[in-house]
């Protein structure tokens, strides 16, 4: 034992030191500690937060992350100024803002019935494409929106009901989900420059001049980037004599402008006035009537109706059909019959509007989301009597993290508030002079500053805040205080009589192993908190670490000198509010009335020294663990009912670990009730059916022109089609499939040489606006220039994607994320299986592994330091069993509360190490420098000594997080039930389960005897000081003795 209580001697013997300087020189150790928090207030200028939650909240070197930046060297992200498709994109939080739209009365909102609902929303959609940027003039349409072919990227939902414009307001029109086909006209193009006939026999005989050798570039077909070309769509297209490839560059740009705007009731406006030469009959499908209707002119084409351009065309508008998605635009689908594709009713519309997000754009588009879309939306919201509004801009939960960082103030406001009261009440007895109520203030602002140093500090050294760090300072106030407990209940635990160096030696002597453990064990769990995978938890721990040093450096400085100064007041008898010097209680019974005794009495006699061997210097809740408690709890019954309950608390924490869920939702990010936290729990409710398009990326060079290689290619496309996670083919988007399928109805076979299957794709199959989507799926590369200085391409990466399914639970979001992770990493080609949402999943993934991975590391550390600090080997095996119980149990029951394992949890789990030793570690060094031999006895001295201090440090830590448990963010509320958690099941451990083992096994513990031996020094040292002491030594007041000036005091009053 001797060789063990090494360090404990050591760190007893400097701190006992510390603790009698402090007392001889009080004022440098009060003043130096202010003049560094001075200085430290200045870094809270530099404070700046960091509001990226992707960042936060995703783990730092993920397969995700990595993935995301070979992904983003390979193809464009959606950043670049140039035409991109939404479900190519690499960047979960692109420019965008997204509706989703419910009837106020929760009904069908497609009801055909009731075709005010859709009218509603087709204003809406209107409205927000429409309405100009405040001070610039720019809409959404005219040059902000993500563009394909020259258009706005539209919402399928939009087109299919401008499509039946006539049809769903009669209530009679058909949909089928997740696709639908819509019947469009075919757009025709005739450029300027056709000179105008004087009569329609001259436009006629004209035609006819040209049919057998006229241009046949000037009618096209409406691009569907959405459908391969061996589809119903595709074969009608390819069998038709229109061929818009050959359009110049002029007269494509002309056609694309048609494509957005045939649905209108009138004829696309916008056809130039002039008919082109070389104007071939041919390339009308249903060929031009001989007689041109009477009246009709050429000028007019621009603003020509349906029903002319009918008559124009020989009897009809030829139209071709399209296929719509609908997959992402409809939730709560119902269907007319178990094939689940005639839609019957839908309760909510989704509809996103995905703008450019280039650097020259960004605070325009930022603009936009603020200024138009939430102000629109939020207008629309306030004066429709149909439609409930929810939506989010890509700032959205930006906003709500800064939001709940600047409303949390207030609650911690509330917090200090309470904390000051708590710690005040809890250290006043009804002895006057012995009352703390000033050490109780002082030890609140001694945490209190503790929390701005660091603060300063970090942002001084560039360390960001952000919203889980604003959590830091209600667990500092609390956890901050228990410090301060420990000391004052040392201080109790010496004579009264002993001189302030003396009581304040022996004070720091006491509490120096108790405190020296909490600090660094706390400190410890933070600083292996600290380079947790996730920065939200790892910027979190380092504020949190910083302050408890912070902390601990202030409790033996500027609380100190605190201690010294009000110390020298109670020696001196004087009142623990008003610094008067008073009588003690005993002789205040016999000279002064009741208000005086109630009030103002208190300390040790002046006058009379046998009066003073009667003082009780003991706090009632001292006294109540050492009588009654202690022997209560060390009942053989009591020990048996409190071994048999806990086996039933560990039988529920293991059920509970059963049932942990891991990850955090976006709509846990967002305050309660907020727009963005409807949206988020709406899409999580209802549009999870179709998931995200994940990329199947080729990362080296494959010999696509092999028909070998075809065939494995499609094999594979097939393995990750057929999987619970997947909707198969249908919807699934490759270019080599349709590529190859384009290639055996053109030449009958797709095993081409290397440079004719590249021309073929380069020239031909990309050239056609039907295919034009996958140029955002092949990377080219120049290969060679040959002699002839002819460029010979070959292709460097590619993808096809693959539409997901079902994805509406994290479990299912982690498993669908680890089957193509695991398919692709099976497959002999070398693959990279992609979406920007598996960033975001990935903590489902490390989560688990990091919270267990952090735990086991910080366990073996704190095995370690309790075999230093505790002299016992027994002991710090106790502690460490203790520290496993309650983090078991922590995890387990916080399952049951509706807690999932997130950043935040892992945060408080991680708290949950440091906090369990602190229980543990006091009561057993209690125990093992308890002066009894017998075990029983020993628990009880430990409990008296220490109980008090862990039940209030318990305490104030719940009520520092109290205001919590109704705050409007899901994060502060699932800090509150963790680490309420925390507290409960550490303090029970401390005050109830560790006694009574520790009682079992205390004859293997033998106690250290130079602290017992102490005791009893100390002990004798006060008696003979109480013989010694002369009353008449102690200095008067205004020239009178105390009892004579409180006299005096009274009688005024």
């Amino acid at each position: 034992m001797k060789k063990l209580d090494c360090v404990d001697k050591f760190i007893s013997s400097l701190f006992g030191k510390l603790g009698g300087l402090i007392a001889r020189k009080p004022l440098p150790f009060l003043i130096c500690p202010l003049c560094i928090l001075f200085v430290l207030c200045f870094g809270l200028t530099q404070l700046t937060i960091e509001d990226d939650v992707e960042y936060l909240f995703t783990p730092v070197n993920s397969m995700g992350r990595v993935d995301l930046k070979t992904a983003g060297q390979i193809f464009m992200s959606g950043r670049e100024d140039e035409e991109f498709l939404p479900n190519r994109e690499l960047d979960l939080f692109l420019g965008r803002g997204r509706l989703i739209l419910s009837r106020l009365d929760g009904g069908n909102i497609l009801d055909p019935e009731h075709p005010e609902y859709m009218v509603d929303v087709l204003n809406l959609d209107k409205l927000i494409r429409s309405t100009p940027v405040p001070g610039n003039d720019t809409t959404f349409e005219d040059d902000l929106c993500m563009r394909w072919l020259g258009q706005c990227v539209p919402n399928p939902i939009i087109v299919f009901f401008e499509n039946h414009n006539e049809s769903f307001r009669t209530g009679v029109y058909n949909m089928t989900y997740p696709i639908v086909n819509i019947e469009i006209p075919l757009p025709f193009n005739i450029p300027a420059g056709y000179p105008n006939p004087g009569s329609n026999a001259d436009l006629l005989a004209l035609m006819q001049q040209q049919q057998n050798g006229g241009d046949r570039s000037q009618v096209g077909v409406l691009p569907n980037a959405g459908v391969p070309p061996n589809t119903d769509l595709g074969n009608k297209l390819n069998q038709s004599s229109i061929n818009p490839a050959n359009m110049d560059p002029a007269q494509l740009a002309a056609y694309k402008q048609l494509a957005g705007a045939q649905a209108n009731e009138d004829f696309p406006p916008g056809l130039p006035q002039d008919i082109p030469p070389g104007f071939n009959t041919g390339d009308f499908p249903s060929g031009l009537p001989q007689d041109i209707p009477p009246g009709f002119n050429t000028d007019g084409l621009q603003g020509a109706s349906k029903d002319q351009m009918a008559a124009f065309l020989g009897g009809g508008v030829p139209t071709i059909v399209q296929q719509l998605f609908l997959g992402p635009n409809l939730g709560g689908v119902e269907f007319y019959d178990d094939s689940e594709e005639a839609v019957k009713a839908a309760n909510h519309i989704l509809l996103f509007y995905t703008i450019k997000s280039t650097p020259e754009y960004m605070d325009l588009a930022h603009k936009w989301e603020d200024e138009v879309f939430m102000k629109v939306t939020e207008d629309y919201k306030n004066k429709t009597t149909l439609l409930k509004i929810d939506r989010v801009v890509s700032t959205s939960l930006a906003s709500e993290v800064n939001e709940a960082t600047h409303r949390v103030i207030p609650r911690f406001a509330t917090t200090f508030i309470m904390m000051i009261l708590f710690a005040v009440f809890s250290c006043i007895m009804r002895d006057w002079v012995l009352s703390k109520p000033w050490l109780g203030f002082l030890g609140v602002m001694s945490a209190a500053i503790s929390i701005i140093s660091s603060i300063g500090l970090l942002s001084f050294c560039g360390m960001k805040y952000n919203e889980v760090v604003s959590l830091m300072p209600f667990l500092i106030l609390g956890v901050g205080v228990d410090n301060m407990f420990i000391m004052i209940a040392a201080w109790r635990q010496h004579p009264l009589h002993a001189s302030v160096e003396s009581r304040m030696t022996s004070t720091f002597s006491e509490a120096a192993v108790s405190i020296t453990i909490t600090n660094i064990t706390d400190i410890l769990a933070f600083i292996i908190g600290a380079v947790s995978v996730l920065p939200g938890v790892s910027m979190f721990c380092t504020y949190a670490g910083v302050a408890m040093v912070f902390v601990y450096f202030y409790q033996i400085t500027f609380y100190g000198a605190c201690m010294a100064l009000i110390g020298k007041r109670e020696f001196e008898n004087r009142h623990c509010l008003l610094g008067l010097k008073v009588e003690s209680r005993e002789e205040g019974i016999s000279q002064y009335n009741k208000l005086y005794r109630i009030f103002c009495a208190g300390g040790r006699s002046l006058k009379n020294r046998a009066v003073n061997k009667k003082i009780d210097l003991e706090h009632r809740v001292m006294k109540f663990f050492r009588l009654y408690y202690g022997p209560f709890l060390m009942r053989p019954y009591v020990k048996a009912i409190v071994i048999i309950c806990y086996f039933g608390y560990v039988a529920g924490a293991l059920i509970g670990c059963t049932r942990i869920q891991e990850g955090i939702r976006f709509k846990n990010l967002a305050m309660d009730n907020s727009p963005a936290w409807h949206y988020y729990d709406l899409e999580d409710t209802y549009f999870r059916r179709y998931g995200p398009p994940v990329s199947v990326i080729f990362l080296d060079e494959v010999p696509y022109w092999e028909e070998n290689i075809q065939v494995e290619i499609e094999q594979l496309a097939q393995l990750f089609e057929d999987g619970e996670y997947t909707w198969g083919a249908d919807l699934t988007v490759s270019w080599i499939r349709d590529y190859t399928a384009f290639l055996k109805d053109k030449l009958g076979t797709s095993n081409l040489a290397k440079e004719t299957f590249i021309s073929t794709l380069k020239n031909e199959f990309l050239a056609d606006p039907r295919n034009s989507r996958y140029k955002l799926d092949i990377v080219f590369k120049n290969d060679t220039v040959d002699k002839y200085n002819v460029t010979h391409w070959g292709i460097s990466s590619s993808r096809f994607l693959v539409t997901t399914k079902n994805v509406d639970t994290a479990l299912r979001e982690r498993s669908m994320m680890l089957e193509f992770r695991k398919k692709g990493a099976e497959s002999h080609f070398p693959l990279l299986t992609f979406h920007p949402s598996f960033v975001v999943f990935d903590q489902y993934v490390g989560v688990i592994n990091n919270t267990m991975q952090t735990l086991g590391i910080a366990m073996v550390c704190m095995f370690f330091i309790a075999c230093v600090l505790i002299p016992h080997p027994i002991c710090a095996i106790w502690v460490t069993l203790c520290v496993i119980s309650i983090d078991a149990a922590v995890i387990g029951y916080m399952s049951m509360w509706g807690v999932t394992l997130d950043a935040i949890s892992m945060v408080n789990i991680i708290l949950c190490i440091g906090f369990s030793v602190d229980f543990s570690a006091h009561i057993t060094y209690a125990f093992v420098i308890a002066p009894d031999e017998d075990p029983n006895k020993r628990a009880i001295s430990a409990l008296h000594s220490l109980g008090m201090p862990i039940l209030q440090g318990a305490l104030s830590s719940i009520i520092a997080i109290s205001v919590l448990s109704t705050a409007p963010v899901y994060i502060f509320r699932t800090f509150f039930k963790t680490l309420f958690l925390v507290m409960v099941f550490g303090a029970a451990h401390g005050l109830i389960l560790l006694p009574v083992c520790l009682s079992f096994l205390g004859r293997c513990m033998p106690q250290v005897p130079d602290k017992a031996k102490r005791k009893e020094k100390e002990a004798r040292d006060a008696e003979a000081q109480l013989e010694e002491w002369d009353p008449k030594a102690m200095p008067l007041i205004y020239g009178k003795q105390p009892g004579e000036f409180i006299d005096a005091v009274v009688s005024s009053v």
